[in-house]
């Protein structure tokens, strides 16, 4: 599990490699579409507690996530070089910025799953910082909250996953 925040780093591919069209292998489906259920379901609970005016339960929502970003993994990734003809700034100038921000440029033979473990990974911050901060508005948290949710469903059509629990 994700045990230190300062430790963790999201995984971004690097530019030239996210897809325009992906057609995933059968496994890659089923990991995707069991990290995407966990997710939209997670979302779902946070909205009930919303609606019932409950105070919504942070930890085990965290859980939940880091139960499905441990399930997915990480598939099949590397931490590239970065070619002077494929970007405009310096190695040093890309390494501090990734630094700075935790973030981590890898080239991935498993975007989907890269993709959707960076989707995951943003959502856990996300429940940590609302689970830091109770004093947050919920209308901004209600905002963002609807936000993953639509980037969840823009990923499985973008995947074309055809699942009848979506």
């Amino acid at each position: 599990m994700i045990d230190d925040l300062s430790d963790a780093y999201l995984d971004l591919l690097v530019p030239w490699d996210l897809p325009t069209d992906l057609t995933l292998s059968d496994h890659e489906k089923a990991m995707v579409i069991n990290a995407l259920t966990q997710l939209l379901n997670t979302i779902q609970q946070q909205k009930i507690d919303a609606e019932s005016m409950a105070q919504p339960d942070f930890a085990s929502s965290i859980i939940f996530i880091e139960q499905a970003i441990s399930k997915l993994g990480k598939g099949h990734q590397s931490t590239p070089d970065i070619p002077k003809e494929k970007i405009a700034l310096k190695q040093s100038e890309i390494t501090d910025y990734d630094r700075y921000f935790n973030i981590q440029h890898v080239e991935s033979d498993t975007p989907a799953i890269c993709i959707v473990r960076s989707l995951l990974f943003t959502y856990w911050q996300f429940l940590y910082l609302c689970q830091q901060n109770p004093n947050l508005d919920p209308n901004h948290v209600t905002q963002q909250t609807q936000g993953f949710e639509a980037i969840a469903h823009l990923l499985i059509r973008t995947f074309n996953l055809n699942n009848p629990e979506f």
